[in-house]
């Protein structure tokens, strides 16, 4: 008879071998190191009972062939997909095109928000795949090990309550006519596959009308009840209420790390990704983001006073919370919890996967009213620029000085987290094309040059500094008189000077400039009182051009003068000392080579019929 000590010891082995044994049937895979679609692989080559699969978009053709082997061996597959991401993702329309014409059962969303789901159900195996990753080779495979792939984390599972929570969850959605459609092979009526079972609490099946299962404010709850330290990996942040979240973390003590990706922090379609990083990074978030080659798309979050772990398929943006079909899991399996703490202190502490982060300047902004040099403008005036796609604030610089002092800082709208008390802009944002705009509160003086500036800057305080640039208010004197007597002599063939008479009460000169004196009219020429010549050096040889004047004062512009032409003359003929060539002999030049007229190259203009048109000379020393 075993001794007591022996029996103790069979006892606790068999109350651990179930624990073992469960976690031994699951799995997580880390794409940076490790092939995640051999697995995979070999979960659909094993099926022999059903498949369903769900995903946003599909490239490698792999998954598809294997799938579409099954079905023709009898096993019965579905498929969910959301042809929207066709445009985009090449090959994935590729991919719905095998699976249509092999006869596969498909489906397809319908309504806004898109499928996100990234998902295969295996029946006999009682096996589950999901995850954030796509159904594309890079998602899975790493083409360099710790130097280029993508991060992911692929979780393979046989929980019964997960596989049977995703199982009702397929047949809702598979069932659901108002926002799903039949996208090919579906003969009859739709019906559900499976019994219904109770959804595993640690699931978040976003989207919900009573947003029951809103990403977001579930996120929230567990972020706030956080008491010692959160780690987040997180492909796209567009939406504020993670970020204010994360922020006030930190504010009650509690250190956040963040590891993001650099392409979606300066993605123009998605310019709000910037605002909350760089918020994020003010309010004391310690970021780091992407080194290696290939994109970071993972989104977890870890919890260590809770020992929780956030994993699944949703971005920390506003469609994600609750309104594209998402899939996320809130656990608390220990083992689960672990593997994202090694993997995230291995990314973390790598010199070479990722790389502290270093907020980016705004684009410079670009002035639209005033313009520069402008005159006879309203004593009450509204400033015009376009700030770009990554300034949230600015700094408007504005006086009589040629240098201007500030004079606001920091005008934002609400839009951009302006707070109470702060100065806001007329109009203004960073999304949607909406031109920024100011109106200096009060009456300028007449007659008087005002200078401004604009400086751009980010939520982390990054600048982009604009130019300077002039304006002179209305004055009470009246416009002067029309310039006359503007002609145009041609001096050279790369020189036309022109003259006018001078009018009483002028300021200055404006000198326009035509190409064939009735459109195409462009300002050559800004010039001071009483300057009444000027000279063209901007011409070419054997061209006609036209040209008009008109004088300014603070009461405005004067009429245009009368409109004068010139024709520049031809280049002077090669001296004894030239070297003549022909365009058509001499394909690459180096040196100081000047274009002549036809009528004075070597040959004689008799040739040109049979030669290039436009000759060229060097003059050499001899």
């Amino acid at each position: 008879m075993p001794g007591p000590r022996l029996l103790i010891s069979l006892i606790l082995a068999l109350m651990l071998l179930p624990v073992v044994n469960t976690h031994a049937q699951e799995r997580l895979c880390d794409t940076a190191f490790e092939d995640c679609r051999t697995p995979l692989w070999q979960l659909i080559d094993a099926e022999t009972q059903g498949i369903d699969v769900g995903f946003w978009f599909m490239q490698d053709s792999s998954y598809a062939t294997k799938l579409i082997n099954r079905f023709k061996a009898g096993v019965p597959v579905r498929v969910l997909v959301d042809p929207r991401a066709n445009p985009t993702y090449a090959g994935n329309e590729a991919v719905l095109n095998q699976l249509r014409d092999a006869g596969i059962p498909m489906r397809y969303k319908l309504t806004n928000g898109i499928l996100h789901w990234k998902m295969m159900l295996f029946v006999g195996q009682n096996k589950l795949e999901f995850s954030g990753a796509n159904y594309s080779g890079n998602f899975f495979v790493p083409d360099s090990p710790y130097v280029n792939y993508f991060d992911e984390a692929i979780y393979f599972t046989d929980d019964p309550s997960l596989i049977q929570s995703f199982k009702t969850k397929y047949d809702d959605v598979w069932t659901n006519t108002a926002d799903y459609g039949n996208y090919a092979n579906i003969t009859g009526p739709l019906t559900r596959r499976y019994p219904t079972f109770p959804i595993n609490p640690e699931l978040n099946f976003p989207p919900t009308a009573d947003f029951s299962q809103d990403f977001l404010t579930r996120t929230q709850q567990r972020l706030n009840a956080e008491t010692q330290k959160i780690d987040v990996i997180m492909y796209r942040i567009t939406n504020q209420g993670y970020a204010d979240t994360t922020i006030a973390a930190v504010n009650r003590g509690i250190p956040v790390r963040l590891i993001h990706e650099p392409d979606e922090y300066r993605n123009l379609a998605r310019q709000w990704d910037a605002w909350n990083m760089d918020r994020m990074y003010m309010g004391g978030v310690q970021i780091k983001m992407r080194k290696h080659l290939g994109l970071n798309h993972q989104k977890s979050v870890l919890l260590y006073g809770q020992g929780m772990t956030i994993f699944g398929s949703s971005n920390w943006t506003g469609p994600s919370s609750n309104f594209q079909q998402e899939h996320n899991y809130f656990t608390t399996k220990p083992w689960f919890f672990q593997w994202f703490v090694n993997q995230f202190e291995r990314k973390w502490t790598s010199t070479t996967e990722n790389e502290p982060f270093v907020p980016l300047p705004p684009t410079q902004p670009t002035y639209v009213f005033p313009a520069n040099s402008a005159i006879a403008q309203a004593t009450t005036l509204t400033l015009n620029w376009e700030g770009g796609p990554w300034a949230h604030k600015y700094d408007i610089y504005f006086g009589t000085s040629p240098n201007p002092p500030l004079y606001v800082a920091n005008v934002s709208t609400f839009q951009s987290g302006a707070q109470a008390g702060q100065p806001l802009l007329d109009t203004g944002s960073v999304d949607d094309g909406v031109m920024e705009s100011y109106t200096i509160p009060m009456t300028l003086q007449q007659g008087t040059t005002y200078y401004w500036r604009i400086v751009g800057k980010t939520m982390a305080n990054q600048t982009a500094t604009g130019p300077t640039w002039s304006f002179v208010t209305t004055g009470s004197v009246a416009p002067p008189a029309a310039p006359s007597g503007l002609t145009a002599t041609a001096i050279s063939p790369t020189r036309i000077d022109l003259s006018w008479n001078d009018v009483g009460g002028e300021t200055g000169f404006r000198v326009e400039r035509s190409p064939n004196g009735s459109s195409g009219w462009a300002e050559i020429a800004s010039l001071g009182a009483n300057q009444i010549t000027y000279s063209d050096t901007s011409v070419t040889a054997q061209q006609t051009y036209f040209y008009r004047v008109r004088a300014l004062n603070t009461g405005g512009f004067s009429p245009y003068s009368n409109v004068a032409s010139a024709t520049t003359p031809s280049p002077p003929p090669p001296s004894a000392g030239d070297i003549v060539l022909w365009a058509a002999e001499a394909p690459q030049r180096v040196g100081n080579w000047s274009v002549v007229a036809d009528a004075t190259a070597a040959g004689g203009p008799e040739h040109r019929s049979a030669r290039m048109h436009r000759p060229i000379r060097q003059t050499i020393s001899k």
